[in-house]
């Protein structure tokens, strides 16, 4: 009896050991039979793990500028070459103009390879037959290159210079400095200090007898002098001063020139010749008005002319 009971728990423990080896082999077999799980960079843990995904910025201010792209940098366009030398053209006056004392003058130009900052000189110079500029007068001085410029006529211009009334004329404009440039008027203009001053560039060719204008008393073999006005006619222009005799209807019967030919220059003198009454029919005092007109000829003549207004005397 003593042996069964010492049997009995050895039994016991081979039984624990067998239900412990068929439980490891059992849990090892399990385990060996479980698929692995890749390796993924991708994977994200589960919310269950506590994990934060990134944020997303959707604020355009505050996303970053992409680098440029690497394009070749842009050429400058080389500044174009000159196609000129540096020069000024005088546009006006350009010859046949007229002018009067007191007149506005207008001076017009173009140029060539000048800034608008170049300062310019305006000379005003007679032109005699040869071409040359015997005398010059500046008339304006540093003006701004910007193709025009005005200056008034006065007669202390006209009188600087020494030639008769309607001396050819003509214009200079010049820069100053080192290598200036300058250009003259092609071709001559005139000033008439008689020129009538309400007279415009565009009005009619027109002369107006100021005196022997009526009530005048010539007396022969004394001087009597003509005088008159112009309105677009050149001092250079020829004209002819008549004696004529003035009946009561304002008919001129009888007209002897007294002057053929004269310049346009407002004044003429003379001698009144004691045969010149002997030329006209009717009594002593009989009444006159000097006739005063362009002596041109042809089909292009303009021939300005004008009568005294009134009536004057003979003695």
């Amino acid at each position: 009896m003593k042996y069964n009971k010492g049997f009995a728990p050895v039994v016991v423990l081979l039984i624990v050991l067998g239900v412990l080896a068929v439980g490891g082999v059992a849990y090892f077999a399990g385990k060996s039979s479980t698929p692995k799980v890749a390796d993924n960079s991708n994977y994200f843990p589960t919310t269950e793990q506590n994990y934060t995904p990134p944020t997303t910025n959707n604020n355009p201010s505050q996303q970053q500028t992409p680098p440029p792209a690497n394009n070749p940098p842009q050429q400058q366009t080389p500044p174009p070459t000159p196609t000129c030398n540096p020069s000024i053209t005088v546009l006006s006056p350009n010859g046949g103009e007229i002018y009067h004392v007191g007149q506005t003058v207008t001076v017009k130009w173009k140029s060539c390879n000048l800034s608008a900052s170049t300062l310019l000189g305006i000379t005003l110079s007679e032109s005699v037959s040869s071409g040359a500029h015997t005398t010059s007068l500046p008339v304006v001085q540093n003006t701004s290159n910007d193709g025009s410029e005005t200056f008034v006529l006065s007669s202390t211009i006209v009188d600087y210079f020494a030639g008769p009334n309607g001396y050819p004329f003509k214009i200079s404009v010049s820069s100053y400095g080192p290598g200036g440039v300058n250009d003259w008027s092609d071709n001559s203009f005139t000033i008439n200090t008689n020129q009538q001053a309400n007279c415009s560039p565009n009005d009619p060719p027109s002369i107006k007898v100021l005196s022997p204008n009526g009530g005048e008393t010539w007396t022969r073999g004394q001087q009597a002098t003509v005088t008159w006005t112009s309105c677009n006619v050149p001092a250079t222009t020829q004209l002819r001063i008549d004696l004529s005799a003035s009946v009561s209807s304002g008919a001129h019967t009888t007209s002897a020139p007294i002057i053929q030919s004269t310049p346009n220059d407002g004044s003429e003198t003379f001698t009144v010749s004691p045969t010149m009454w002997d030329y006209f029919p009717g009594p002593v005092g009989y009444p006159f008005k000097i006739y005063i007109v362009d002596s041109c000829a042809g089909s292009g003549c303009i021939a300005p002319n004008d009568y005294s207004d009134n009536s004057f005397s003979i003695n």
